[in-house]
């Protein structure tokens, strides 16, 4: 094992939870299947969108109209209706559709959405300790010109 793989096992927290009351080592996290892997990456993915977090997050207060939520994000209407309808599909927002005529209907969290909010605290924690660094290294990255010659990415 080399002194960077060491660092980074000292690092790494013991277990991880995958589930309430079911922990994963890190051991166990590196033996990942390459389902398990993909399976990860299209989580990442669905969570991923630039709306989908604020409107999770937004809607961890209560449900809500799409009025109301357009307004507290101040994003526009097919912005948002994309967003939710990509949310809806992958099974994280519900639509509950009017009570009564005149009444409008409103979004609400899925139980996957409320089972995700653990691992968004622990992505949280993670980019509380470690955000500013990834932000700085991605800014100095850009910064970069390549030079003669260099190929453009």
């Amino acid at each position: 094992m080399t002194s960077d793989e060491a660092a980074r096992d000292k690092a790494l927290p013991k277990t991880v939870t995958d589930a309430p009351g079911r922990a994963l080592s890190t051991s166990q996290l590196s033996h990942l299947s390459a389902e398990d892997t993909r399976l990860i990456a299209l989580a990442i993915s669905a969570i991923g969108g630039r709306w989908v977090l604020p409107i999770l997050t937004r809607l961890c207060v209560e449900p809500t109209q799409f009025n109301q939520l357009q307004r507290d994000l101040a994003v526009s209407s097919k912005v948002l209706t994309s967003a939710l309808r990509a949310m809806a599909r992958d099974g994280l927002v519900v639509r509950t559709p009017p009570d009564h005529p005149g009444s409008k209907g409103s979004y609400s969290l899925t139980q996957r959405s409320t089972d995700l909010q653990p691992a968004l605290a622990a992505l949280h924690e993670w980019v509380r300790n470690h955000g500013a660094d990834l932000d700085g290294s991605r800014t100095v990255q850009k910064s970069r010109k390549p030079g003669p010659g260099a190929p453009v990415a």
